[in-house]
């Protein structure tokens, strides 16, 4: 009898574990999403140009935007797993987005010498 229950224990604890990371799971997806549609990338790719390096050491140093709060108001009935997945999914995405088009801005330069180097 004791077996039995204790194997119930650790089915009941394996099974809430899962149903919480997949709570926290399904907001960070939902995080990302809203994280790549919300970064504009243009905007940081002519940051990137006119900054330099300067710019992409400001895109690793300074934390992400968080989500706005019209949408955390709207996540208020979720679980808080969900919540703290999508923030931050949300944050890795846009912080990811803006470093990469800010590496690429600022990189841009070099094609640009390339190509007068090889017009001249």
């Amino acid at each position: 009898m004791k077996r039995v229950l204790v194997v119930l224990i650790i089915i009941s604890l394996a099974v809430s574990v899962s149903i919480l990371a997949q709570g926290y799971a399904e907001g960070y997806i939902a995080g990302q999403e809203d994280g790549r549609e919300e970064c504009d990338g243009s905007d940081h790719f002519v940051r990137g140009l006119i900054g330099g390096i300067i710019y992409i050491g400001f895109a690793v140093v300074d934390p992400p935007n968080s989500p706005p709060n019209s949408r955390l108001s709207d996540m208020a009935d979720v679980s808080s797993d969900y919540q703290e997945g999508y923030i931050a999914g949300y944050e890795k995405e846009w912080r990811s987005c803006r470093l990469t088009n800010a590496v690429f801005g600022a990189a841009s330069w070099i094609f640009f010498y390339l190509i007068l180097a090889a017009i001249s």
